[in-house]
């Protein structure tokens, strides 16, 4: 018997297992299609038409339901996407639309990822979604969607919602209905921030513009108002004699009586040495300086403009120690401060008017340089100068709710006694919104536009090769005034009249401060008849009328105590008080006092409100001792500012304690006139030596100290109580006399 080979077990191992395919080449593949083709026996893969396809450039994909608009799709600009519509409330999202919209979308997807409302979450998604969709379906640069796109988003309401009843006690229900809305977004290419930066910084640069010929280190720009005080005092002696009695009014005052307005000094002079002086000062300045350029820039107020002109002078001769700076009479007579600096420097220089005559069209001050100038240096002046009632309500009238329009009247030209090159003047309002302005004819000044306006500021200029404007040619040919009318959107307030007390105590160791003020509305008068349920409901929607007066807020100084506020009717407590802690003496104040006074009506204009301020302080903050010399020192403020209002008249009187002798005085700029009074109080005997001070159109800028230096003797701190022990004593007296004095009448005894 012969045995099989056959295997069963390797024959399925054969078959299973798999086993290693030896790979064919590409010849050995193409013949076998060939032969399988002949014998009919090709793929359902080969038997379809092979398709070719267009190349496609690298870093661009499509979705294929948009192969169709993809000629539209490419090179667009925007790509808007928006949510479904959920339940919420259109309000609410519409907060979330702010804090997103015209910002890069990164920024704003990093917004929604850590804002705490609960539909960030679905406006995040959305973002990243609208930003995926235009970099990948719009070819949007991608480089640029992660800083440049900008979102433009808004809210709109869905489709109303069925309503529901909502039960409620009582058997009572109510309606119910839940909002929705959606949030769409459109996005586009921006910048990036460096451009933006780039961009601003361009924007800034062009704003510096260089007001001389040629260029120097450091371009002139227009300064910003600054706020400070006078650096010059004025001191003043006042003697007393230890054993004459002042009530006779035998003092020695010096100077008595100051006629001239704050800070203007006058000369009196004959009218040969004014035109001596006049002749020769014109000789010697024919051609000393030359103006390279001049800017003035007016910042109209209610009741005062600020005015900053900047002079870029040149020197054309050796040895010039002396700037002259013009005036006309009517910009002389309304300004009440004048200050000249040296551009970035903070001390004023001295400066000094010259005499005029009454009809005289213009005025002169000398402005002394710090040093004398060479031929062909240059310098730049800074003048800052205040006007007060300069501007005029127009109309005069205007209703409860009317707007207040102001109007505002000035000379073109700037006044030099120097030919000038360039010349420019800016007039800004605090809103813009000029209601119209004048256009003048110059003549051959001014290449292009006379007058143009940016946003709250009128521009006028620049004129070229202007000639001295002194002259009374160039006065009459060419000087011509302008008018602004623009909206104030404040109120416009003058103090009428302003009585300052202040009195010292030494047994009290208090300084007692009491203002009596006549506070006025200087804006247009109020046409027909108040109403109190206009003025109520404009109070309630927050659109009052700018003219009227509701508070008014006021500093004044730390370390105050016992404050009291009242009108003519009696207290008045709607008042509120922030009280500062007192300041170490020599220190600069830092916070001060703030009180805010709300008067009895409200301050409409051409009304008028009349009210008392006072409070008390320690004295040992505001005075000192010197045992060497054996003075007092006093620090007294003129006045409390009120913003922008103007003191028309104002009278300062400081009581001394009694005895007080060597009176000496130190102002800050002079008063138009200053005398010597009595005042007496109770447990006075011969009375307090009073100081008056009268000034006249002041401002924030007079808002200065008064320095009193005086002699207290040791047996006058004990006047008052031997006063009063005297007049104890005198009356003990009086009635230990009166006691032992018999007065009855005695009935006469009869005789036996």
């Amino acid at each position: 018997m012969v045995a099989s080979g056959f295997n069963p077990l390797g024959w399925v191992r054969e078959k299973i297992v798999p086993q290693t395919r030896e790979k064919q080449t590409r010849e050995e593949i193409a013949e076998a299609k060939k032969q399988a083709a002949e014998e009919g026996n090709r793929s359902i893969f080969e038997s379809q038409p092979t398709v070719v396809e267009k190349p496609v450039k690298e870093g661009r994909t499509w979705a294929m339901t948009d192969i169709k608009n993809r000629d539209k799709l490419v090179g667009a600009k925007e790509h808007k996407y928006s949510t479904a519509n959920f339940k919420i409330s259109h309000r609410k999202l519409n907060m979330l639309a702010n804090q997103i919209s015209g910002k890069p979308v990164d920024w704003a997807i990093l917004q929604m990822q850590f804002s705490e409302k609960r539909a960030s979450t679905r406006i995040m998604n959305m973002l990243a979604t609208a930003k995926d969709h235009a970099s990948r379906y719009k070819r949007m640069d991608r480089s640029k969607l992660i800083v440049c796109l900008e979102a433009e988003a808004w809210v709109t309401k869905g489709s109303r919602p069925p309503k529901r009843i909502e039960p409620r006690g009582r058997n009572h229900y109510g309606v119910r209905q839940h909002p929705n809305s959606k949030m769409t977004v459109v996005l586009r290419h921006g910048k990036t921030v460096e451009e933006k930066k780039v961009e601003r910084r361009e924007k800034i640069l062009k704003r510096i513009v260089s007001a001389g010929v040629t260029r120097e280190d450091i371009p002139l720009r227009n300064p910003a108002p600054t706020w400070r005080g006078f650096v010059a005092k004025r001191r003043v002696n006042i003697r007393l004699a230890k054993n004459s009695n002042h009530e006779s009014g035998h003092v020695d005052v010096t100077p008595t009586t100051i006629s001239s307005r704050n800070r203007w000094r006058t000369f009196p002079s004959t009218l040969f040495l004014a035109l001596l002086s006049l002749t020769a000062t014109c000789i010697a300045e024919e051609a000393a300086f030359e103006n390279t350029a001049i800017v003035r820039t007016a910042e109209l107020g209610g009741s005062i403009v600020h005015v900053t002109t900047t002079y870029a002078i040149k020197s054309l001769a050796n040895g010039q120690d002396r700037y002259t700076v013009a005036f006309s009479r009517k910009e002389r007579d309304a300004s009440s401060f004048l200050e000249v600096k040296i551009k970035g420097q903070k001390d004023p220089l001295e400066i000094r008017e010259r005499p005029f005559y009454a009809n005289a069209k213009f005025t002169e001050v000398d402005v002394l340089l710090p040093k004398k100038l060479a031929v062909n240096a240059t310098l730049n002046l800074v003048m800052e100068t205040i006007q007060a009632h300069v501007t005029e309500p127009w109309p005069e009238y205007a209703g409860q709710k009317d707007e207040q329009a102001m109007r505002y009247t000035t000379d073109l030209f700037v006044l030099s006694s120097y030919p000038t090159l360039v010349q420019r003047t800016k007039i800004k309002a605090l809103v813009p919104r000029i209601i119209s302005h004048t256009t003048p004819e110059v003549g051959s000044f001014a290449s292009d536009n006379v007058a143009s306006k940016s946003g709250a500021t009128i521009t006028y200029g620049p004129f070229n090769g202007i000639p001295v404007s002194t002259s009374n040619d160039f006065l009459k040919e060419y000087q011509q005034p302008i008018t602004i009318r623009y909206y104030h959107e404040q109120p416009v307030l003058e103090v009428t009249d302003y009585k300052r007390s202040v009195e010292l105590s030494h047994w009290g160791s208090n300084v007692n401060t009491e203002d009596h003020i006549v506070l006025y509305n200087a804006g247009p008068k109020l046409k027909g008849h108040f109403s109190r349920v206009e003025y109520q409901q404009l109070a309630y929607f927050s659109k009052s009328s700018p003219h009227i007066l509701h508070s008014l807020r006021m500093d004044l100084p730390p370390g105050i105590n016992n404050v009291y506020y009242y009108d003519l009717v009696g207290n008045v407590s709607t008042s509120r008080l922030n009280e500062a802690p007192a300041v170490p003496k020599g220190q600069p104040v830092r916070k001060p006092s703030v009180i805010e006074i709300k008067p009895r009506y409200p301050l409409l204009g051409g009304w008028n409100y009349t009210f008392t301020l006072g409070w008390d302080a320690d004295l040992a903050h505001v005075a000192g001792y010197n045992k060497s010399s054996g003075e007092y020192t006093v620090e007294v403020p003129v006045m409390t500012a009120i913003p922008g209002a103007v003191v028309n008249n104002l009278e300062v009187k400081i009581v001394l304690p009694e005895g007080a002798t060597d009176i000496e005085v130190i102002t800050p700029y002079p008063a138009r006139a200053m005398w010597l009074d009595k005042h007496t109080t109770y447990l006075d005997t011969v009375g307090r030596p009073a100081i008056m001070f009268e000034y006249k159109d002041l401002t924030i800028k007079h808002a200065q100290n008064i320095y009193v230096i005086y002699r207290l003797s040791a047996k006058e701190h004990f006047r008052k109580p031997f006063a009063v022990s005297a007049v104890f004593f005198g009356f003990f007296i009086f009635t230990f006399v009166v006691r032992r004095i018999d007065l009855t009448i005695h009935k006469k005894q009869k005789t036996a």
